[in-house]
């Protein structure tokens, strides 16, 4: 889910969350931080401060294929709203599709969520996929381990270790 038009999925199991750095170390390296960290990772303390970020398996209709959407809070506390407002686990059975529209590009991406109106259950084949392809999501979003956080920052050019000014919101 990335490029602007609709995508409809369905949630497949529980999500995880994670303090994931985007910044400077770009998309290549998937550098996961930790709260326990805080004092040691480089980056983190040179301000570039980890986003929360959440990823749950989803089943793509497009093409029926267990994939994992990996995405910040926008688009989850969507899910968490469902779930509260319809008191249904929207990645139980009694759970929908959901809709996300993306539109704009890079920074200016934004995504809204809307659920369909009916139950969507895995069919038997849906259920068989699952079985047979799911990974464990804690084994993918574990942490990295705070010696190659520290390699990687070494890693880079001086100047990719500075920081983008913050604006003043008011």
């Amino acid at each position: 889910i990335g490029a602007p038009g609709d995508y409809t999925i369905r949630l497949v199991g529980n999500h995880v969350k994670f303090l994931r750095h985007w910044q400077p170390f770009g998309a290549k390296d998937r550098v996961i931080t930790h709260k326990d960290y805080k004092d040691e990772d480089p980056a983190w303390k040179a301000g570039f401060y980890p986003r929360d970020t959440y990823a749950i398996h989803v089943i793509d209709r497009k093409d029926n294929k267990l994939k994992v959407l990996e995405k910040g809070r926008s688009i989850f506390k969507e899910f968490a709203k469902y779930k509260i407002v319809n008191d249904i686990n929207p990645a139980g059975k009694e759970g929908p599709d959901f809709v996300i529209t993306v539109t704009g590009k890079g920074l200016k991406t934004k995504y809204s969520v809307t659920a369909k109106a009916k139950a969507a259950p895995f069919t038997p084949e849906e259920i068989a996929m699952i079985k047979e392809n799911i990974v464990p999501l804690a084994d993918i979003y574990k942490s990295t381990a705070l010696d190659k956080i520290k390699e990687l920052w070494g890693a880079l050019p001086a100047t990719a270790k500075v920081p983008p000014k913050r604006e003043e919101k008011g």
